[in-house]
């Protein structure tokens, strides 16, 4: 097992639980999401390893093989951040002290609610199935209602933005807000840039969460590129628009 591993399984596990919630089997749900963010953690601990793998056996390391989330962000080294992130963040600690922690592989003896199958399940959604988001740089709501704002004024300006949505960088381990417009293939990139960059500058915001600017967080993609094409398929909506909110690792405000 390495980190791609747990990345994919991390990412199908939530297909299951979404799955099972749309069933209405909802203890079912509640079990799967829990192994969401523990193979999550577990993508988490390979990136501190040699070639990215998983240790091969319990004896390497028993806390590794662990399904208690608290001993596998201590294997991964991420307590400071992911302290750091819940001081800075009241939902992600309430999620963590009454939702996730409650979690445990003997879940499968229990039934559990439609409300607290779901609950988890927005938790393990933060978790994301390319690292654990929300152990690392967080996506607040000052950054969902900012982010809302420079959407509307791209599109005032005359942009046509057919999606927009936050998406999670798993090299940087930060967010980027990305808006897909058929003016890229049709104007060009660098004219769809030039008058967003105008609009940028001209929009009285707060800057980003990180130290960067709003610019160095933003991407305007062809409707060919494959992030979007991706998300449209993994939110199985076809060709009907999305609802805006949380869609397993990504914000969305629009998707058509």
């Amino acid at each position: 097992m390495n980190r791609s591993d747990f990345q994919e399984l991390a990412e199908l596990h939530l297909l299951h639980a979404k799955a099972l919630l749309d069933a209405e089997l909802y203890s079912g749900a509640y079990y799967i999401c829990g192994y969401v963010i523990e193979c999550a953690l577990k993508a988490c601990i390979c990136k501190k390893t040699n070639q990215f793998d998983f240790y091969p056996s319990p004896d390497e390391s028993r806390a590794a093989w662990s399904h208690d989330f608290e001993r596998l962000i201590k294997v991964a080294k991420l307590e400071e951040e992911f302290d750091a992130a819940r001081a800075g963040d009241p939902e992600l600690e309430v999620n963590w002290d009454n939702v996730v922690k409650s979690w445990s592989p003997d879940s499968r003896y229990e039934q559990r609610t439609q409300r607290e199958a779901r609950d988890l399940q927005a938790a393990s959604r933060r978790s994301g199935p390319r690292g654990v988001l929300m152990l690392k740089t967080v996506l607040v709501e000052t950054d969902i209602q900012d982010g809302e704002r420079v959407i509307a004024a791209l599109e005032k300006s005359g942009l046509n933005i057919t999606a927009a949505f936050w998406s999670p960088s798993e090299d940087q381990d930060d967010w980027f807000l990305v808006a897909v417009s058929s003016d890229v293939p049709e104007r060009g990139g660098t004219e769809v840039y030039k008058q967003a960059h105008a609009v940028l500058d001209n929009l009285e915001i707060g800057s980003a969460r990180s130290h960067r600017s709003w610019w160095d967080r933003i991407k305007i993609l062809s409707p060919s590129t494959l992030i979007y094409r991706r998300l449209k398929q993994r939110a199985g909506t076809g060709d009907r628009p999305v609802r805006p909110g949380w869609e397993l690792d990504s914000y969305i405000y629009k998707l058509t």
